[in-house]
């Protein structure tokens, strides 16, 4: 009696090439799971990826326009009025490539300028504006 139990459970299990249609189901359900838990979290990187994009594109645009200023000091603001930068300036200048746009990097932002204000004797702050399109605009932008 013993042989016998032990021949089937061996047929049985040589028998047996595939998995049952339960278990691809419970495999695909768990892909499916992992994938809407993943799919979130790599749009937020994306996402944080393109807003520290747009965020460099700002500050090379503000250190473009100091580096023009030392070589055009005439146009350091005086005590009542502001000095306004185009974008387009520093790029025909040489000063500055033409910033791409953060999520589709095959077009360039559209516009933007830098503010230079003059903060004390001989201090001056640059504010950089920059429309990127696609939400991605400075606030504050004019």
């Amino acid at each position: 009696m013993r042989n016998y139990f032990k021949e089937n459970i061996n047929q049985s299990s040589l028998t047996r090439f595939g998995f049952t249609l339960v278990e691809l189901l419970a495999v695909i359900t768990i892909i499916g799971l992992l994938f809407l838990i993943a799919i979130p979290a790599v749009n937020t990187i994306i996402n944080s990826t393109a807003q520290s994009v747009f965020k460099a594109n700002e500050k090379s645009l503000s250190q473009a326009a100091e580096n023009y200023i030392r070589v055009y000091p005439s146009l350091l603001p005086t005590n009542i009025n502001d000095t306004r930068i185009e974008l387009s300036k520093l790029v025909q200048t040489g000063y500055l490539e033409n910033p791409r746009q953060p999520k589709d990097t095959t077009k360039f932002c559209e516009a933007g300028y830098v503010i230079v204000k003059k903060t004390g004797k001989n201090t001056y702050e640059y504010l950089p504006f920059l429309d990127c399109g696609n939400g991605f605009i400075t606030e504050g932008y004019q």
